[in-house]
């Protein structure tokens, strides 16, 4: 993958010259940007930046809306499985 090997190639760089490279001694926010900036020069095609944004976004949103079902699932369950106390009327 093109961003990849940019990104690993980018990793390699010592652009002060002092043995270190450049990314492990940056803020993490800016190390953020600078791999967000390589990404945008990498990919060409606006539209591939485009779908891959909607792919992330579309993956957070099932995962937001499948965890509270998991939930009430996994809870419904645990109480069914409970054993229930004898009562007058059980017995």
């Amino acid at each position: 993958d093109s961003c990849a090997s940019a990104s690993l190639l980018d990793d390699e760089v010592d652009d002060d010259g002092d043995g270190i490279a450049d990314v492990a001694q940056i803020a993490p926010q800016e190390l953020v940007r600078r791999k967000i900036y390589l990404t945008m020069h990498v990919i060409k095609d606006p539209n591939n930046i485009s779908k891959a944004l909607a792919s992330i976004w579309a993956a957070a949103l099932a995962v937001a809306l499948y965890l509270p079902v998991q939930n009430y699932i996994l809870m419904t369950l645990w109480v069914f499985a409970l054993p229930h106390p004898k009562t007058e009327y059980m017995s």
